[in-house]
């Protein structure tokens, strides 16, 4: 362990004596082309380097499964749609199930969060998109889309 210390202060020695830190310098340059105080930051950059890909393809994967997660909830209005699950038609301005099932069928549904107002409207917003005839809302009725 001494033997390491005695090293380093004799090198400090060395490189405080005048036009010593410049005769190293250019001794480092001559053998790797590179300035020696950007060879010090190789590894710092590496490291950035390295840390931002590593967030890139966190940030990749995190949105690749927030869009999962979106598609699988329109599959799964999609599916309460079409297996007959209760749907609040007065609310959304409709006398029967069928216009509904057929914009199932053929469009693309919203993602239901919710089941609030805002959603409600999304889905008349679309079913009058996609040319279906819509009554006006019954005024009563719950202000959702799924009983």
């Amino acid at each position: 362990r001494v033997d390491a210390f005695t090293r380093a202060a004799s090198a400090y020695e060395v490189l405080s004596k005048p036009g010593a830190q410049s005769q190293y310098d250019a001794m480092v340059r001559a053998e790797t082309g590179i300035r020696p105080e950007l060879l010090d930051l190789v590894p710092r950059c590496v490291a950035c380097g390295m840390m931002l890909l590593y967030w890139l393809v966190q940030t990749y994967f995190t949105l690749r499964q927030a869009d999962k997660e979106k598609e699988g909830q329109r599959e799964r209005f999609r599916r309460h749609i079409l297996m007959k699950g209760p749907l609040n038609l007065p609310a959304i301005g409709l006398k029967s199930r069928e216009p509904i099932e057929n914009w199932a069928r053929f469009y693309e549904v919203p993602m239901i969060t919710r089941n609030d107002e805002t959603d409600l409207q999304t889905v008349r917003r679309l079913l009058k998109e996609a040319n279906v005839e819509l009554a006006d809302p019954d005024p009563k009725a719950e202000k959702t889309v799924i009983r």
